[in-house]
């Protein structure tokens, strides 16, 4: 590759020919495609106020691959809290694009973050957690406890945090009480768990493995990160009402993989929307009832930024089939379509046996 230039992903470099059954030399066409990328992810750890983490180790995640869910070698943060990667196992350093990492505190707790890839300066990633604050210390070694505030430590009431959050059971979440505190029981039996913390108006936190029975843990939530915009329909016309739904998926768990992680809200009656999110990187979907539908690819998102994502929805298409029961052959009338992934209704439903 060109100086500056990269493979797209990780596995480019793999892809299928097939060999002449007379066989004659396999021809690959070029170009080959390539991207820009920088040297090195250059970065600045803060806590979420925004003051510097010196000596925190940073370590690259992996996300992209079904190999399976790893880090790699941490690089140790100097006393001005800088620190530099000079790769990612999920994939290359591209500009706009997000690198998923775990920090370790210096005191042994690990928490997640992200970067936005800079084409030069320093990229901060911001820690969701606050020193100086007091966390419960009485934790069993099966349970996930700890206290959430906002980013000037003000202790935060109903926030849901979640464990396994595609599964919508009682057993598998809690809320904070007006102390902010939350205790999830027999949330594993040693083994890192899933969780992300939810509250309306707030940017969520999710941390892919987090461990249990960790005591004074501490989860900072703040307002400072998120997409807005207006949502129009083919006529350019607000579409009120409509559904902006992002993924920050997939996500490499152990043993398996969270393919899609939505965040959604819905537009005012103007079309107006603001979807708070965490950093990452985000697909959108965008739908409105008998308005139109859309869809956009990846965006990176830094803590703090505000991103304006303003689209105008084109027309969908309308699918209609004839439902059967596999057993009695007959027309099954009634039925609701439902996505498990995004726990609602399609709107589609069998209206009468015909």
């Amino acid at each position: 590759m060109p100086t500056g230039y990269g493979l797209p992903n990780n596995q480019y470099d793999l892809r299928p020919v097939t060999v002449p059954a007379d066989g004659k030399p396999v021809a690959v066409a070029e170009p080959f495609e390539a991207v820009k990328v920088v040297e090195g992810l250059n970065g600045r750890v803060t806590d979420a106020a925004g003051k510097l983490m010196p000596h925190a180790n940073v370590s690259a995640l992996q996300h992209s691959s079904v190999c399976g869910n790893f880090a790699a070698e941490p690089v140790t943060a100097g006393s001005d809290a800088e620190f530099t990667l000079k790769y990612s196992p999920n994939g290359p350093l591209e500009p706009g694009r997000s690198v998923p990492l775990r920090v370790e505190t210096h005191d042994g707790k690990r928490f997640e973050a992200a970067a936005l890839v800079r084409a030069d300066g320093v990229a901060e990633v911001r820690v969701p957690t606050l020193p100086g604050i007091d966390g419960p210390q009485d934790v069993k070694a099966d349970e996930l406890a700890g206290v959430v505030v906002d980013e000037k430590g003000k202790p935060l009431a109903g926030v849901k945090v979640h464990v396994w959050d595609w599964v919508d059971q009682p057993d598998n979440y809690t809320f904070t009480g007006p102390d902010g505190v939350f205790r999830l029981k027999e949330a594993s039996k040693g083994q890192p768990v899933q969780v992300r913390f939810k509250k309306d108006g707030y940017s969520p936190v999710m941390v892919i493995r987090q461990p249990v029975g960790v005591k004074g843990l501490v989860i900072a939530m703040d307002r400072a990160t998120y997409f807005e915009g207006v949502v129009r329909g083919p006529d350019g016309k607000p579409a009120g009402g409509a559904v902006i739904r992002a993924d920050q998926g997939p996500k490499m768990l152990d043993g398996g993989v969270y393919t899609h992680v939505w965040t959604e809200t819905n537009a005012d009656a103007e079309g107006k929307y603001r979807l708070h999110v965490q950093p990452d990187e985000y697909a959108f979907s965008v739908k409105a009832a008998g308005v139109g539908v859309a869809r956009l690819p990846k965006t990176g998102i830094a803590h703090g930024q505000g991103r304006g994502v303003r689209r105008r929805a084109a027309t969908g298409c309308h699918v209609q089939a004839k439902v059967i029961d596999s057993v009695t052959g007959k027309p099954a009338a009634g039925l609701r379509l439902y996505d498990w992934s995004r726990r609602r209704s399609t709107g589609g439903r069998t209206i009468a046996a015909r």
